[in-house]
């Protein structure tokens, strides 16, 4: 089985060669936060870092469904696994990780609105805190006992056709300060994303500046491609992906 690459390494060709259909489509998520995480220099922490006991990676997912990202604790860990594995093995990797889920589907039909559940250890050591929130991510709360995320990620947000994805892209960029990590099924939604964003949301050219970056092909797409019942286009999970930083321009 192939292993998970880690976190400091952009190689996937291993992976492209011998992974499964199904270990890439599995994979895929957290092999994109991997990467995107690695181009963005959160590979390791700084010998200044190291004074902040625990060292903590906050990561929050907007628009998760519980389906697809999990709706337990013990289903993220499951998710997420070759992402835990890999910064478990991280000699100067973090200790803690506090993973945020927010969204109107991020736990199924139980009638609660917040649920929240952490500590989870997994290998090597590395502590695992996951909460839930059901709604859209600018109205919702992860607790004042977390620090704001280091990045944020959207799957397939489609930006392009939500309106309401605006308030909480600003939220990520201008209030929390953090990047945001968006995908994108295939190259045109991931064009059209980028004009909703840049045209309709009004985020500044300076949002895809170093270290983010603008539209791409995405290196550990999933691996099963669908047709789309509206148009031509092929649907591929995590096919495009895209970097947005809080930009120079701070107004909001």
């Amino acid at each position: 089985m192939p292993q998970p690459p880690p976190v400091g390494s952009s190689s996937q060709d291993g992976w492209e060669l011998e992974a499964t259909e199904a270990m890439r489509n599995a994979d895929s998520r957290a092999r994109t936060l991997l990467l995107g995480l690695q181009r963005l220099g959160f590979d390791s922490f700084s010998a200044s870092d190291k004074a902040r006991r625990p060292r903590i990676l906050t990561l929050h997912v907007a628009g998760a469904q519980w389906r697809e990202e999990g709706g337990s604790v013990e289903a993220v860990s499951d998710k997420f696994a070759v992402l835990l594995q890999a910064l478990a093995r991280e000699e100067n990797g973090p200790e803690v990780l506090r993973l945020g889920l927010a969204g109107p589907t991020a736990l199924s039909s139980s009638g609660a609105d917040e649920v929240s559940a952490e500590g989870v250890e997994v290998q090597g050591g590395l502590r695992l805190e996951v909460r839930h929130r059901q709604g859209l991510y600018h109205e919702v709360s992860f607790g004042d006992d977390w620090d704001p995320p280091d990045l944020v990620c959207a799957y397939q947000p489609g930006f392009w056709g939500y309106d309401s994805w605006k308030d909480s892209v600003h939220h990520v960029l201008y209030h929390m300060q953090a990047p945001l990590l968006a995908t994108s099924y295939n190259e045109e939604e991931a064009d059209d994303d980028h004009s909703t964003l840049l045209e309709d949301f009004g985020c500044p050219p300076s949002c895809w500046s170093l270290p983010g970056w603008h539209p791409e092909v995405n290196p550990f797409a999933a691996a099963s491609r669908r047709p789309s019942s509206v148009d031509s286009r092929n649907l591929q999970e995590q096919s495009w992906w895209q970097c947005l930083v809080p930009p120079r321009d701070r107004k909001s």
